[in-house]
Parts: structure tokens; C-alpha cells; sequence
């Protein structure tokens, strides 16, 4: 799902099963002016049986900012990939998903083995709005969105509830550092 960088560009996949066309807009586009785009048939994604539309877009890079445009029964605009990798950083919900490898990002888990399943006593949180207080123990998510080591700060109360596994709610449709 989303977008997956293989070689001489990228394939694009997301699941929308009663819209009528997908497309695929990559960067030079002008979000406050949709109504100026023109629809590339080349663009257009392909819809399987499931509902799932895919495509192949030539050139697409490391970095390209692209979203979906989807046309409906009655409306058709610009929707973020729910399963993007990054979103820009400002101007939320009006942002662009950015292409990303996987492999890109320095992991430092590789020897990470979670508890058996039978012994997970899993904690759901949005990071988003999960935790975030100034020096003087204000709360300031008026001001900002929580970020991961908001949550990274709460590590010690959550264990000693007996919390061993977080589950992040979607975080990819919010920007964030």
C-alpha cells in the first residue's frame, strides 16, 4: 500500500472501493487551485476486483511529493495517502505525502523480540494528542501535537501499569516531527 520506490520510479496503491478513477498527482500541482489540474490518463490507477487501485509512475524519486486524486459519485478532489510514509510538515490537512524508502531510515531494533502473545497487555494511544506538558507540568496540546518522545516520557508510568506493548493509532494522516 502507498507509495513503494522501485526501480525507474514508484508504484502507487490505495484502497477505494467506490470511488469511479484514482489518479496520482506528483508535486507540481497547486492545492489551493484544484480545479486548475487536468486529468493525465497516464496517471489514472488501476482498479482490481477488491477495490484496490495500483500504477506505475516512471521517474519518481526519493522525496517526490505527490497525493491521490479521487473521483466520487458526487465530488472528486485531493486525498492524502493514508498509508504515506511522511507527510510535509505544515499546513495539515492541506499537506503533501512524500515518497520515502523504507530502507532509508536508520534502524536500531534488529535484535527487538516482543513478548508471546499470551503475555502482551497492549496499551492503544494517539500520539497525536497522547501526552504533552511544559516545564511546569501544563498541559500544551492547544499549542502543538504531541511527538514520540512525548510518549518516550510516559515509558516508566505506562510499565508500571503493566503495560508491555504500545499500539500507535494511525499517525500517518497528522504531520509531526
Amino acid at each position: 500500500m502507498g507509495a513503494q520506490l522501485v526501480g525507474g520510479g514508484a508504484t502507487f496503491r490505495t484502497w477505494a472501493p467506490n470511488a469511479k478513477e484514482v489518479y496520482v498527482v506528483l508535486h507540481d500541482f497547486d492545492v489551493q487551485s484544484p480545479g486548475g489540474w487536468k486529468k493525465n490518463p497516464q496517471d489514472l490507477l488501476d482498479k482490481n476486483a477488491h477495490g484496490y487501485w495500483s500504477g506505475f509512475i516512471p521517474g519518481v524519486a526519493e522525496g517526490a511529493q505527490y497525493r491521490f486524486w479521487v473521483v466520487g459519485a458526487g465530488s472528486e478532489g485531493f486525498k492524502r495517502d493514508p498509508c504515506a510514509r511522511e507527510l510535509q510538515m505544515h499546513g495539515y490537512p492541506n499537506c503533501n505525502c512524500i515518497v520515502r524508502s523504507p530502507g532509508t531510515f536508520p534502524w536500531r531494533d534488529q535484535d527487538y523480540r516482543p513478548p508471546a502473545c499470551n503475555d502482551l497487555i497492549i496499551y492503544q494511544l494517539h500520539i497525536g494528542v497522547f501526552f504533552a506538558e511544559d516545564d511546569h507540568g501544563t498541559d500544551i496540546r492547544p499549542d502543538r501535537v504531541s511527538k514520540y518522545l512525548d510518549v518516550v516520557d510516559r515509558i516508566k508510568y505506562l510499565a508500571d501499569l503493566g503495560i508491555n506493548a504500545i499500539m500507535p493509532l494511525p499517525f500517518v494522516e497528522f504531520q509531526g516531527e
